[in-house]
């Protein structure tokens, strides 16, 4: 090891400088670590993956963005690769338009209702640079796709890869941040470990594995049992009876995901298809998501459509914690309507006002009496 740096003597060029500037001064440039996917190539996992998947395997990438990664490896391997992502407007889109590959569906449950049952028979399924922290996209889609195959670009540091996708990648004997998170969608030990490749540099640990799922293995054993039929065979009846297939206990404290909440509304929506209007729904989302959203389209002119009934499942912050609301707008023969349902009684926020109306005249909004006295039944 070099010894340290002396400094001269003469510190008077020193003065005033920062601590930043202070390190450069004395052992020059550092270059800054960048946590990202350039940390770890995906490239010799995606061609294990593809040796391995046979000839007549669906690759679906959930949480694909703008699907760089995605029109990267079908440019360079020639192989066709379903995109998933209800939210691509809330990344930073590539400059160049050929880079990308925008998503074919929003949801997995959108795939599952309108692909063939030939494609959902042998998946491939790739998870690239998942969301940390709280997310559960990643494991969600293991549970409900079941695929054969799973490809995982993450971050064993966490910094890529929620605490629940961790804790899975850990019982597959993967690379981890040490998170244990309880098996609530039943698919811990239901895969195994067949290639690896990691790089341990100092901005973090990275990793990119390929799972197989082990055969004679049920998934959805867990505590919530998570199972998939054709959409022309679901209901309302079938969304309903799923909630109460999971127990109590841990939903108290723990939020219906943004992704159990679009199949709950979805189910719910269909419902609406004998009425004389177009029904839409957005992906739920952030108070702060579906404020940019709306606004968006305020500006480009598409927040009103006539004839057609809107809705805006959103997570707001309370005291308490999270919490589901509904916002929903109507435009019928010219005349306007919003709506917004708060289960434990809350007016609606400011901004929806200033959004669906002007600063001059903003728009009333009706609102609804609480019919919530629990902590955990708002996104029921």
């Amino acid at each position: 090891m070099e010894p340290a740096a002396e400094l001269s003597p003469d510190t008077d060029d020193l003065d005033g400088l920062d601590l930043g500037q202070l390190l450069t001064k004395i052992v020059g440039p550092v270059k800054p670590f960048v946590v990202g996917k350039s940390n770890i190539s995906i490239e010799p996992a995606y061609e294990f993956l593809l040796q391995s998947g046979g000839r007549d395997h669906t690759i679906l990438s959930v949480g694909s963005g703008y699907g760089e990664t995605e029109k990267h490896l079908v440019n360079v391997y020639g192989e066709h690769i379903i995109t998933i992502d209800p939210l691509v407007e809330h990344y930073n889109p590539p400059a160049d338009h050929s880079r990308r590959l925008m998503p074919l569906y929003r949801t997995v449950h959108d795939f599952l209702s309108s692909s063939q049952p030939r494609a959902r028979e042998n998946i491939s399924l790739i998870l690239d640079w998942p969301s940390p922290n709280d997310a559960t996209y990643g494991v969600e889609a293991v549970a409900f796709l079941k695929p054969a195959l799973v490809l995982i670009r993450y971050a064993s540091c966490g910094a890529a890869g929620s605490a629940d996708l961790q804790s899975f990648l850990a019982s597959c004997d993967c690379p981890a941040d040490g998170h244990t998170k309880p098996d609530i969608y039943g698919i811990h030990g239901a895969y195994k470990k067949i290639f690896v490749a990691e790089n341990h540099v100092a901005a973090g640990n990275f990793a990119t594995v390929v799972l197989a799922s082990l055969p004679n293995r049920e998934m959805g054993k867990g505590k919530i049992v998570t199972e998939v039929k054709p959409a022309t065979e679901k209901s309302l009846d079938d969304a309903l009876a799923f909630l109460n297939k999971i127990r109590r206990t841990p939903m108290l404290n723990r939020l219906l995901t943004d992704t159990q909440v679009a199949n709950i509304l979805h189910e719910h929506w269909k419902t609406y298809k004998d009425i004389q209007l177009d029904v839409k729904m957005d992906y739920p989302g952030t108070q702060a998501l579906v404020r940019k959203t709306l606004s968006k389209r305020k500006r480009s002119r598409k927040l009103w459509r006539d004839n057609t009934l809107v809705f805006a499942p959103m997570n707001v912050r309370l005291k308490e914690g999270h919490h589901w609301v509904i916002l929903a707008w109507l435009m019928s023969g010219g005349e306007k309507t919003i709506c917004y349902f708060d289960p434990l009684g809350n007016p609606a926020p400011g901004f929806l006002k200033g959004i669906f109306g002007s600063r001059d005249e903003p728009s009333d909004i009706l609102e609804f009496k609480r019919v919530q006295f629990d902590g955990f039944q708002c996104g029921v």
